[in-house]
């Protein structure tokens, strides 16, 4: 339910907070007095297309805001759309924001969310009602949702099945597609992948291997130098002849003068310590070279092996541009196509196999929903027959046409259509090429009525549904927005005094000028002013008449309410 709804610097509006309450919320007022803006205002709320034109003269900025209270059902949609922070909240507050630099902010509860997101959450709280909205039921779309959710949750289940079976049959569909299509490319290109396969895997590539080659290549290559240069070191560490002492025999001769010395001064033989541990370094490194030395001979034979070896990896590096790991990730892929291309066969068969299945039993299903559909179809011309008579409408026919359709779709295999005849003796034809303004408005209100307990949004706003309608059939009216009131708070923007007799809190729009300023004002009025208003809608001449007219609409419009 709308609690508040707060417009600023809108229009001709300059600052207004309404609180509206349960049941029928009845706006009215003398003709330009801005009825429409609060029904834009309420527009803009749920995503509608905004426009610097609404911007108040000389404001930089409007603000557009509502708080709405939460039922559990609606909380729950709202909470599936991804807004979870409301689950322990019993209201939620939305606003709009425009300014005059066009920035157009939305926000849920003070956070900055995107309109689209505005736009989901506020269509689970209101419907506007329009001059624009009563077009809507023109619509095949629109007429083929109406059906289905009048047809109730069997129909709208099956319904989800069927949308949900057709899109897995699509996803088949392009599996097959795809699948048939690389095949046909993998065939043309089978022999020269098996070539390149079987050329990659003959070279025996290993990941590294290029690197080791090209580190032996470049130690063979010294060889020669290696095994005199090592011999050079073990000699000068520890291979000394008498004339030419080694490294070692030198620190040998050092740490013996040391020992001598340490006789006399006992701190030294911290010295001879770390001598000798020079000394174990040295006899180590020594021992390393003299094995070094042995087998560092020049192999010509193994050289040009490794040359070879080299000079295939770098023609295949060449040949493919690429890496030898990407060689071998590029093996791995042929390796996969080769294969999937063997296997692919029967992968199709048996996609084709599961598409035949899918698409029997989708079409079981949308023939059965075809059915309910007809059946929801008769029953739903029958009620709108008699509600549209009880509008007085009394010569008007009605029938849903559920026809099947050539195609197979997301929402199954139908084409529906609202046929209308308004006139005796005319034969019913397309609802879009027969009916005028005010006959849509009241099927609108009547489709409305059929569906009043099936219809989860909680807050329905009818703009002028009584336009060009006065007398018994504005009462009547005026009677069938009273009925939709018991299931749903209902907003009435009205120029007929019939139908505001049913208001259970009344606003008057008035237009006020001050300090030569055009501004729109709402008025919540007292049962008393709201006879008042009512007289003056009415239009008599002899005001205690009027009035007493419009007291007897009132307490007839409570008889029924009551």
């Amino acid at each position: 339910m709308l609690r508040q709804l707060s417009i600023e610097n809108f229009a001709l509006i300059d600052k207004l907070l309404l609180e509206f309450g349960p049941g029928l919320n009845v706006l009215t007022g003398e003709t330009g007095a801005g009825k429409s803006i609060i029904i834009d205002a309420l527009g803009l709320l749920l995503g509608a297309r905004a426009s610097q034109e609404f911007l108040r003269s000389g404001s930089e900025k409007a603000v557009i805001s509502g708080v709405f209270e939460l039922s559990n059902d609606i909380k729950e949609k709202i909470v599936s759309l991804g807004l979870e922070d409301i689950e322990e909240e019993d209201m939620i507050f939305l606003s709009r924001e425009l300014t005059l630099s066009g920035k157009n902010v939305c926000r849920v509860n003070g956070k900055i969310v995107p309109l689209s997101m505005l736009k989901k959450i506020s269509a689970q709280l209101i419907d506007i009602c329009g001059q624009h909205e009563y077009q809507k039921i023109s619509s095949p779309a629109q007429q083929l949702a109406i059906l289905d959710e009048y047809g109730g949750e069997k129909l709208i289940k099956l319904k989800n099945e069927v949308a949900e079976d057709y899109r897995k049959l699509k996803k088949i569909e392009k599996k097959i597609y795809d699948l048939r299509s690389k095949r046909e490319e993998y065939l043309q290109k089978q022999d020269f992948l098996q070539f390149q396969l079987d050329e990659i895997n003959s070279a025996r590539l290993k990941e590294g291997e290029e690197e080791e080659i090209e580190k032996e290549l470049k130690f063979l290559s010294g060889a020669e130098f290696l095994a005199g240069e090592s011999a050079k070191v073990y000699g000068l560490l520890f291979g000394g002849q008498n004339e030419f002492p080694s490294a070692y025999d030198l620190m040998g001769n050092a740490a013996e003068s040391l020992r001598a010395m340490s006789v006399y001064d006992a701190s030294l033989e911290e010295k001879i310590k770390a001598l000798e541990d020079v000394m174990y370094a040295v006899q180590d490194i020594a021992h390393f070279m003299r094995d070094y030395c042995e087998g560092k001979e020049y192999d010509p034979e193994r050289l040009r092996h490794l040359e070879e070896r080299l000079a295939v990896i770098n023609r295949l590096k060449l040949k493919y541009s690429k890496s030898v790991e990407e060689i071998l990730k590029y093996r791995d892929e042929i390796s996969a196509s080769l294969e999937e291309l063997y296997f692919s066969e029967d992968t199709l068969k048996n996609l084709e196999e599961k598409r035949e299945k899918l698409f029997k039993e989708l079409i079981a299903k949308a023939r059965e929903l075809e059915e309910l559909r007809k059946f929801s179809g008769r029953k739903l011309s029958l009620e709108l027959e008699k509600t549209l008579k009880e509008l007085e409408m009394k010569n008007s026919k009605f029938e849903v046409k559920v026809e099947t359709a050539k195609d197979l779709g997301e929402q199954g295999m139908n084409n529906v259509e609202f046929l209308f005849s308004a006139n005796p003796g005319e034969p019913l034809k397309n609802l879009a090429k027969v009916a005028s303004g005010g006959e849509l408005s009241r099927l609108t209100l009547a489709l409305k009525s059929v569906q009043a307990k099936k219809d989860s949004v909680p807050v329905l706003v009818f703009d002028e549904v009584d336009s060009g309608i006065g007398g018994n059939t504005a009462f009547k009216i005026g009677k069938k927005i009273a009925f939709l009131a018991k299931f749903h708070q209902v907003i009435c923007v009205t120029h007929s005094p019939q139908v505001a007799a049913f208001s259970q809190r009344h606003f008057e729009i008035v237009k006020e000028v001050k300090n030569n300023r055009t501004t729109t004002n709402v008025i919540p009025l007292s049962p008393e002013e709201s006879i008042g208003e009512i007289a003056r809608m009415l239009g008599g001449k002899e005001k205690d008449t009027a009035v007493e007219h419009a007291r007897r609409l009132v307490n007839e419009a409570r008889e029924y309410t009551n």
